[in-house]
């Protein structure tokens, strides 16, 4: 019988049962301490993931991402020789990236006593969770040399252009100027600053640990970003002829302002557009806000008697009467109902319709007028384009006032003939003179030439017909009768020796809310002309507000007009060679201008 030693089993056993305890503490304790390492580890990205996140992530765009700024420069503005009206000049421009602020307090005291601006409100822009804050636009170059100097990580610089009119005042009211933001508050700066203005762009590159930009997009290829330069119809020399004589005429005769423009009859084009009293756009703060205002679109006044060379067309277009039908001017006094009209000298008897014109009689225009009709004399001056916008590409223009014929009595009727009643803007009445000058067909005014960039042009103007306002043997022989106003009859003063000249005399009472009649006291004065009238090539008004010296505009207006078109016409090289011989120097008649010229 085989026997067994039950004590050494017993041991074992035991021994075996002590191992796998140990080897299940081991296992125990080495799953505690993964579970440990675990929890530590999911503790850490709780902290790093939802607690710390938005400080880490800020850390991580400190060291691996930049924002850059890129701004386009607004758009140049040039007169139709290419020279330069406004132009941008570039300046440093200072910007902060609050994130990247590590001190709030010591350097907003810092930044603020640099630039000198408020400490608080620069706080209050550090504080901010925007990524990106004007901090000083256009900054000298002095104080940004002084703050580059501090190497503070979260100030950065950005090349910004300031706005800068190299000629001053000259045509202020029709440039206009911007603002700080480089947006556009008047004039064509304001209307056109959709295709002039400067964008800011901010985008992010990409660096690696040494600080190499690594990915970054070229922003000046966007096309939203892109601007565009304006070249106008204005010509800086006949602008500066313009304003030189307005600015002469004003003041010799005490005017308190006055308006002058020179167009293109053929084309519709704006030469020149002055106004006095002027302003400067690089200093517009200088002067008030009544000197901002372009009087050529803006102003509404009444014509007086230049609007009876639009009664004379409607009454030949329509055959109310001929050119040599007579009419009683009744010795200058005519009721009409219970109103009394009376002429500007002691008065005329018996004038032909020409006579009217040249001699400017009142009486003979109420006749005229009264024997068109309310309905015919409407249709006549809305045709023209009275009552009604031009459309041209500035702002502020307004359109006058006419009102409607159904509402018109014989009184309405009869002030309205000589241009009283009515309000026309100067922009209105040369438009309409130039339709007289161009055979019979009103041009649409324009002073935006072209818009675009060296490489490519998206808008170029070319003249445009409105529509054909009176045939071309009314617009004849309207012509012929303002020659004889030039001639020999109230505009004398406009005579421009060598040349043919057609015009008008305007002079008309200013009309007082206050009091609901005509001032006795008060006049505007104005003339219209064309030159040459065999060929007109220029036409050009002058409107003189309030004159003292005399209230007549063949007296204040015309010699205005006959400087104008004297200087125009020899800087355009037009010279009169019957008066002179071959070989002759010519001189411009102000001294000024191109230099002497000696004909071939």
């Amino acid at each position: 019988m085989k026997r067994y030693n039950t004590a050494r089993t017993d041991n074992e056993k035991a021994s075996a049962a002590r191992l796998r305890t140990w080897r299940n503490m081991r296992i125990g304790f080495i799953m505690l301490v993964f579970l440990l390492m675990f929890g530590v580890v999911v503790v850490r990205l709780f902290n790093l993931m939802l607690l710390n996140r938005d400080k880490l992530y800020s850390l991580a765009e400190k060291q691996h991402r930049v924002i850059s700024t890129y701004i386009t420069k607004r758009g140049n503005i040039f007169d139709t020789n290419g020279i330069d009206l406004a132009v941008s000049l570039e300046m440093d421009s200072i910007y902060a990236c609050p994130y990247k602020v590590e001190d709030l307090q010591s350097e907003a005291t810092l930044v603020s006593d640099v630039v000198s601006i408020d400490r608080d409100s620069l706080v209050r822009k550090l504080s901010s969770d925007k990524n990106f804050v004007w901090v000083k636009r256009r900054a000298n170059p002095s104080i940004v040399s002084m703050l580059d100097e501090k190497d503070l990580d979260s100030i950065g610089y950005v090349k910004e252009d300031k706005r800068f009119y190299p000629h001053g005042n000259l045509a202020g009211a029709v440039i206009g100027f911007v603002g700080t933001d480089n947006r556009g508050l008047a004039g064509l700066e304001y209307e056109m600053d959709d295709y002039l203005r400067s964008t800011v762009s901010h985008y992010i590159a990409i660096k690696d640990a040494s600080g190499h930009k690594l990915f970054e997009v070229d922003p000046s290829k966007a096309p939203a970003l892109k601007n565009y330069d304006l070249t106008l119809t204005l010509d800086i020399y006949i602008q500066h002829i313009a304003e030189r004589e307005l600015a002469r005429g004003v003041e010799k005769t005490g005017a308190l302002g006055g308006c002058a423009v020179v167009m293109d009859p053929k084309t519709g084009e704006v030469l020149a557009m002055a106004g006095y009293p002027g302003y400067d756009p690089n200093r517009f703060l200088d002067s008030p806000q009544e000197n901002w205002r372009n009087k050529a679109v803006s102003w509404n006044f009444e014509p007086g008697s230049t609007f009876k060379i639009f009664l004379a067309a409607g009454v030949l277009e329509y055959g109310v009467a001929a050119v040599d039908d007579v009419f009683d001017c009744e010795g200058g006094s005519f009721d009409v109902s219970t109103v009394k009209f009376t002429d500007h000298e002691s008065g005329f008897g018996l004038l032909s319709v020409s006579d009217i014109i040249t001699h400017s009689s009142n009486i003979g225009a109420v006749k005229l007028g009264l024997l068109m009709g309310s309905d015919r004399y409407y249709h006549t001056m809305s045709s023209f384009g009275f009552g009604d916008y031009t459309d041209i590409t500035l702002p502020g223009e307004e359109k006058g006032m006419i009102s409607d014929p159904s509402v018109w009595n014989e009184v309405d009727l009869a002030a309205a003939s000589f241009g009283h009643g009515l309000s026309v803007t100067p922009l209105q009445l040369i438009a309409a003179t130039a339709a007289i000058a161009n055979g019979g067909e009103l041009m649409k005014p324009y002073i935006v030439k072209e818009i675009g960039t060296g490489d490519e042009s998206i808008f170029t103007a070319e003249p445009e017909v409105t529509r054909r306002v009176i045939s071309e043997e009314t617009a004849n022989l309207v012509m012929e009768m303002m020659e004889r106003v030039v001639r020999e009859g109230t505009g004398t003063e406009a005579v421009v020796e060598g040349f043919r000249v057609a015009g008008k005399t305007g002079t008309a009472q200013i009309f007082d809310p206050a009091t609901g009649t005509y001032s006795d006291t008060e006049y505007n004065s104005s003339f219209v002309g064309v030159i040459p009238a065999d060929d007109p090539k220029l036409v050009i008004l002058v409107v003189l507000e309030q004159p003292k010296t005399s209230i007549y505009g063949g007296d204040v207006a015309a010699p205005v007009f006959s400087a104008i078109a004297a200087s125009t016409m020899y800087y355009l090289g037009e010279y009169p060679e019957y008066l002179y011989a071959r070989g002759d120097t010519l001189t411009s008649p102000d001294g000024e201008g191109r230099e002497p010229v000696v004909l071939p």
